[in-house]
Parts: C-alpha cells; structure tokens; sequence
C-alpha cells in the first residue's frame, strides 16, 4: 500500500470527502467532538437537534486552503433562526473547490452542498433535529478528455440527531446522536453514511458557587450578563463517528472505513476567553502503522455579538506512512444576536 493510495483514501476515498470535515475551529480545537454540544450555528454540520437549544440568531462563516493541495479552497457557511418557543431553523451550506493546472493538462473540481435544519424541543431537556440537502460535484479533466465541459453529478441526502440533556449538582450531562448524508448514490459513487454518537459535561463557574459565591463573583455576574456568564466554564467531551461502514477499493487494495474517536476539553478562565484541547484517533483505513492520531488545540475570544476562534487541526490531514503532518492553522467567524 503506496502512501498514493493512503492520501487519497483520506481524501477521496469517497466521491464527496468534504462532507466528513469539521467545520468550524471551535469544533477542531476539539478534535471534532460535537454531537452532544452543537451549540451554535455549526449545530447544521454536526447535529441538527442542537438547532433547539439555542436562542438566538446565529451566523458561522469559514473558509481555508487546505494543505495537501494549496489549491483546494474550502469552505461553509450556516445560519441559525429562532421561529417558535422550542422551534428553530437552520441554513447551511459547505464545499470545496479544486484546480490543477500544468502546460499540458488541466483539471478542475467542484463539491458543494446546501440544506435547510429544522429543530424541536418537544420537552425541557430533549431535542430533536432533521435536515435535508443537495450535494453536487462538477468535475472537467482535460488529461483525460481534451475541451471536456464538465461532467456534474447530483443526489440529495436527509439527516436526522437528538439530545437529552441531564442536569447534575455539579453541572449537566448531555448525549447526542446524529445520522448523517443518508441517500442514494449517485454519477459518481455514493455518500459517506456518518453515525455520530457523543457525550459532554459541562460545569459552570455559577453552578459550582451558587448564591455563596464571592463578592466578585456576584459583581461579574451582574456586570457581563447570562451570555458570558454561562461560558465561565469547564467542559468535557467525546464523540465516535462510523464513517460510511463499507470497503473502499483503490488499484487492488481493498479497506474497510472503521471508528473516529474524538476527545474535547474546553476551559475558560475567564467567560470572553476560551481555551480548548483535542485528541483524534482514527485507526483505520490506514493500519497500525498509517493511522492518524493526535492532539488538536485552540482559543476562541468571545465578544458576545462577535466570536473568532482559532484551530491548529493538523491531526485530520496528517499520514504518519507518507511522513506528511503539516503545521495547520484554521480561522472561523461566528456571531449571535
């Protein structure tokens, strides 16, 4: 197994690759886990359901290069409404666009997706989500077809998640579970079915002090208001994701797409300033030796209306078979009003 067939297991294993990304540093920094959370506008990529628990509108807005091919642009966008008591919808959209240019051959790539989420909080402490989207994929290669216009495909995908949540004397306790990109396939192959499951525990500064809380504590609670006050907090979570549970074929090598587990921690030391560590571990399709496992890290600055968070995600592109582990850092912009 040539290090070839390792890269493009990882990135084009599938005919659609960027719908299994993480969108979004805040979710990066910590390795993806994000089931359980999905508490901003990034709730459409990760757990529809997440969509309910949140009050306010929302936008999240990124786009990146990615480093296997400088130019490979990435991006998403996604947006959160509060409609009825319990009932929000959600917009979002992702792609990636591609090129590759020499005197002689031209190649040119073109993945996108766009959908709308509905979530319902039917009672306090659960929450339900569907979503549904196109994805399309335009492809033009004149190495192997001169003067080609392009070939597009174009299929539609459901998805569905829930949250419960718990709360404890010490904090709360919460679990999600998400379906992802199911549908049929499609021109050019199939989508990766995603199973995400997670939980999460989060302890806030306001729990843990309660009305016995020092002078201080009583005066920044009065001063920064409940949006930052809640985010004074400590926060724990994991995530396992079952990627499309089928074989990839490459030349004569066959594997088998297994487990992503992603581990999380979020500290604030203080409520406008987040500081956020990860651990990805992805043991297969790459064996053993080839699996790419690591630490992702990140802070985010939060000014309440406006958030931009910062990610080193370098874990998801690295290939420890082909000695590849770039040095990569991801910028995102998100607000709530």
């Amino acid at each position: 197994m040539t290090s070839t067939l390792l890269m493009s297991l990882l990135l084009v294993g599938y005919e659609v690759p960027f719908l299994t990304y993480y969108p979004g540093a805040e979710q990066s920094a910590m390795a993806g886990a994000n089931a359980a959370i999905a508490e901003d506008a990034n709730a459409c990529f990760y757990n529809p359901a997440g969509l309910a628990l949140q009050r306010d509108f929302g936008l999240a807005l990124e786009v990146n290069r990615h480093t296997y091919d400088d130019s490979a642009l990435c991006w998403s966008a996604a947006g959160v409404a509060p409609l009825l008591r319990g009932l929000v919808l959600g917009a979002f959209g992702s792609g990636v666009k591609s090129s590759n240019k020499t005197m002689y051959y031209w190649k040119y790539r073109c993945d996108y997706a766009v959908g709308a989420s509905l979530g319902y909080a039917p009672v306090k402490h659960l929450a339900l989500g569907l979503a549904g989207k196109l994805v399309n994929t335009l492809v033009c290669d004149w190495s192997t077809y001169p003067g080609s216009t392009g070939d597009t495909g174009l299929t539609f995908a459901a998805e569905a998640g829930a949250i419960g949540r718990v709360h404890l004397p010490a904090g709360e306790l919460s679990a999600g579970l998400a379906v992802q990109n199911l549908g049929p396939p499609f021109r050019f192959g199939y989508l990766p079915l995603n199973i995400r499951g997670g939980l999460a525990y989060t302890v806030t500064v306001g729990e843990v002090l309660g009305d016995s809380g020092p002078a201080l504590f009583k005066f920044t609670a009065t001063k920064l208001g409940d949006y930052w006050f809640e985010r004074w907090r400590v926060r724990v979570a994991y995530d396992v994701n079952s990627v499309s549970g089928t074989t990839v074929t490459y030349d004569q090598d066959t594997v088998k797409l297994g487990l992503w587990h992603s581990l999380g921690m979020e500290v604030r030391p203080i409520p406008p300033l987040a500081v956020r560590f990860g651990y990805f571990s992805d043991l297969t399709p790459y064996g053993v030796e080839t699996y790419r496992a690591g630490t992702t890290a990140g802070l985010g600055f939060d000014l309440k209306y406006v958030r931009l968070d910062i990610a080193d995600d370098r874990v998801f592109w690295s290939d420890r078979y082909a000695g590849l582990s770039p040095h990569r850092l991801r910028l995102s912009l998100s607000s709530s009003f």
